[in-house]
């Protein structure tokens, strides 16, 4: 049975070909194992990578950026894309698109056909209610199912509120077609009865306020349903200064806009917009209200929290918003409560402890408990307590890391000839506390070595000239995060 393959191509900077191919090779199945590297003639610094790969194993979300999907008229040897071949009937066509028109491929034998026009408009997958009555209170925003009117406009049902809400919009924008990087979009408009009430571009954002996504897209959608729900208004103490145009803030009060049409528009860069309409009615029967309990933190305030011997240390602005948080200290997990308030700095915990054994105090750490398993958290310790920086609200726990990493070759073997390579990969990964540190040495020599975090990949580009002809001795010392280390060495011929 045929397998069922994808071709794809990506982009890069010349220098970046061997990070890229290994990038391709680790999260792919490359059909043959054959990877081709073309030659952008626009641009002599830019290179295109072509490769197949086995369709039913892709991972979308994985998709290394700069990808697109390609197609091969296979008597010419010509890629293309489909709003390429569009281009390409055009112009044979005179000008006009038809689907039935037989293309002359001659002039593209050898070639591949991409066009940069970017007409795709933004895409709308859903709408949120954001409470914003109180900032000590936040819950999961409340969707409502979007419908496609046409190619540009959506819409939702019309739906009663009271109280203070914001918009949101699970959204997206493509450059054109096949291209799996999905990106943000440049300007937001909010009409209220057809009057343009408030609006942002993201054209001129400060190194500063590199922060804005904490606060832009609702944290809660992103922790709970890996959703960037985009705010259609400012949100409390943003401070943001592609913001600042605005006298209205964006949030729907109840007691102002009691039966109102709401039309928000959304453009890319390059101006292609799309829209959703919908109308809102205040009920006054509605309840906004929602009980609470836990400790006030006030932004403007520095705190100390001791709960059964553990500590928590507060300091003044670590949160964008008054919150309220429930803490507590039981069998050893110190729970501070739904991580559903993002952080501007971090806070310190600590943890008490009672491990007189040197050795395993040295392995301790201070871990996040995640899905049932444990995020290793750099720590420090001292007689009494394990301590650590935390930036974000969840359940901690004093863990251990006592085995060392792991290291394996990936494209050679000990004591093999390596004259054909054009680079030297080996694995390197500690499941627990990570990788803190490596050295690698030829022949005694230090060498480089270079780190990808990602496939957890460790390479040496065999042009650097270190190597001699004959038997070289390659040494990699490594340690993890709580410091176990360990000694790698082999033998590989040139």
């Amino acid at each position: 049975m045929m397998t069922d393959t994808l071709l794809l191509a990506t982009f890069c900077k010349a220098r970046d070909v061997k990070t890229t191919i290994d990038l391709i090779t680790d999260e792919f199945e490359v059909v043959g194992g054959k990877i081709f590297v073309l030659q952008d003639e626009s641009d002599r610094y830019k290179k295109i990578l072509t490769y197949n790969i086995v369709k039913e194993k892709v991972v979308f979300s994985d998709v290394i950026k700069n990808t697109i999907s390609l197609h091969r008229k296979k008597e010419t040897n010509t890629l293309y894309t489909l709003n390429a071949l569009n281009e390409v009937v055009r112009e044979q066509n005179n000008g006009v698109e038809d689907p039935k028109f037989s293309v002359d491929w001659e002039p593209h034998r050898n070639t591949l056909l991409v066009t940069y026009k970017d007409d795709e408009r933004p895409i709308i997958r859903g709408l949120y209610l954001i409470n914003e009555d109180n900032s000590l209170i936040r819950s999961l925003p409340i969707r409502k199912k979007v419908r496609k009117v046409n190619d540009s406009t959506y819409t939702v049902d019309d739906f009663e509120y009271n109280g203070k809400v914001g918009i949101g919009l699970d959204i997206y924008d493509i450059q054109y077609k096949n291209l799996y990087n999905q990106n943000g979009v440049y300007k937001v408009e909010l009409f209220i009865d057809s009057i343009l009430k408030y609006s942002y571009k993201m054209d001129k954002i400060k190194f500063s306020e590199n922060h804005y996504k904490k606060i832009m897209y609702d944290y809660i959608s992103l922790v709970e349903s890996n959703k960037k729900v985009l705010k259609i208004y400012s949100p409390r103490n943003s401070n943001l200064s592609f913001l600042k145009n605005n006298k209205f803030n964006g949030i729907i009060n109840s007691d102002s806009f009691k039966n109102n049409s709401l039309h928000v528009r959304v453009s890319d860069w390059n101006g292609n917009s799309s829209s959703i309409k919908f109308k809102i009615k205040a009920n006054d029967s509605i309840s906004s209200r929602q009980s609470y309990n836990g400790i006030e933190i006030l932004t403007n305030q520095k705190y100390t929290l001791n709960k059964n011997s553990s500590i928590i240390e507060i300091d003044k602005n670590t949160f964008y918003n008054d919150l309220l948080m429930n803490v507590s200290y039981q069998s050893g997990i110190l729970n501070l409560g739904k991580e559903k308030d993002p952080f501007r700095s971090s806070i310190k915990i600590k943890l008490p402890h009672k491990i007189s054994d040197t050795l395993e105090l040295r392995q301790s750490f201070v871990g996040k408990i995640i899905n049932g398993k444990i995020s290793y958290i750099s720590s420090k310790k001292s007689n009494s307590y394990i301590y650590a920086s935390i930036s974000s609200l969840g359940e901690y726990v004093i863990s251990k890391d006592s085995l060392k990493p792991e290291i394996k070759p990936i494209n050679f073997k000990s004591n093999s000839n390596i004259k054909l390579k054009n680079t030297l990969r080996l694995r390197l990964k500690d499941d627990l506390s990570g990788i803190k540190k490596y050295s690698s040495y030829f022949n005694g020599n230090w060498t480089l070595f270079e780190y990808e975090p990602k496939s957890n990949m460790i390479f040496h580009n065999l042009s650097d000239g270190i190597i001699k002809n004959g038997e070289n001795e390659l040494i990699i010392k490594y340690e993890d995060g709580v410091g176990n280390k360990g000694v790698y060495q082999t033998k590989v011929y040139y």
